[in-house]
């Protein structure tokens, strides 16, 4: 299945900013999307931006690297900013742009050694910037969209129960729009979601899907979203293995995820027991659809 995106366009900017959906974008050719119909509507897109907002804290440095080896062929840059705050962006004073660099060169491999990557341990964000892309998840090898699912499902997929794992925050940014990624490969559930973040449309694409989950001890709401089946990493799950709470927590949608069994017994109405997310705060994890 190809990858649907609803994008907004906007124009390219040379201004500064520190509004994070203002950062200036680099001025560069258009993407040349092929594909069916699907793509028909990203044909004059300008750029693609994935903004990566998380917390390393476990070495896939050898797996990226291989990755990026083979992504070398596309023309992508990165902002690196520090400590979640966009006040610190450091600015080329000649360019009045953000430093950039290319991930593969000068990132992963930081004086030709994986050993001397930056400390993973920290917060960082990545703007990652693909530019001059000649194919969208069109099958071939090494696309973007595959070098996307996988640096996600290394982030975010990688033995979630260890609290070492554990993320605070994933953005992604189309063109400007920032929004969290709460987004489901059921298509028959977006009406729900716009209601529920209450901008439309909701801008949902079926093949990947990341979503942040929450056990909140002594209030277990009952108003709950029953999803028939779903894939996480190409496994298919049944109707007891995913719950979407849709008044969420702290703004986010609060879901029960079985990945080794049953650990709960739902109906369409409510949710009998949860406990086996503890006290955890939150866990994310990256969902496939694969048909």
């Amino acid at each position: 299945m190809l990858l649907f995106l609803n994008l907004i366009i906007i124009n390219t900017s040379n201004e500064t900013s520190d509004s994070l959906s203002e950062i200036p974008r680099f001025r560069n050719d258009s993407i040349n999307c092929y594909g069916n119909s699907l793509f028909q509507c990203l044909n004059n897109i300008k750029r693609l931006n994935y903004f990566l907002k998380t917390n390393f804290r476990f070495p896939v440095y050898k797996e990226l690297s291989d990755m990026f080896q083979k992504m070398k062929k596309f023309d992508y840059n990165v902002y690196f900013l520090k400590n979640h705050n966009t006040k610190d962006i450091e600015y080329d004073k000649k360019s009045k742009e953000p430093y950039t660099t290319n991930f593969y060169e000068n990132f992963l491999f930081k004086n030709n050694s994986i050993d001397s990557v930056l400390d993973f341990s920290n917060h960082y964000n990545f703007l990652i910037n693909f530019i001059n892309i000649k194919g969208l998840n069109t099958g071939e090898e090494n696309d973007p969209i595959e070098f996307l699912e996988f640096l996600l499902q290394k982030c975010y997929t990688h033995d979630f129960y260890n609290e070492t794992s554990f993320y605070d925050d994933f953005k992604i940014e189309f063109d400007g729009h920032l929004m969290n990624i709460l987004n489901f490969p059921i298509s028959n559930i977006q009406n729900e979601l716009n209601e529920f973040f209450q901008y439309k449309p909701i801008r949902y694409f079926p093949k990947i899907a990341v979503i942040r989950f929450f056990y909140q001890p002594g209030n277990e709401n009952k108003s709950c979203l029953i999803l028939k089946s779903i894939y996480i990493k190409n496994q298919k799950y049944s109707l007891n293995s995913l719950i979407i709470n849709q008044r969420g927590f702290y703004g986010h949608f609060y879901a029960i995820l079985n990945v080794n069994g049953v650990y709960f017994k739902a109906d369409n109405e409510f949710v009998e027991k949860i406990d086996f997310l503890d006290e955890r705060k939150g866990v994310y994890a990256l969902f496939y659809e694969m048909e």
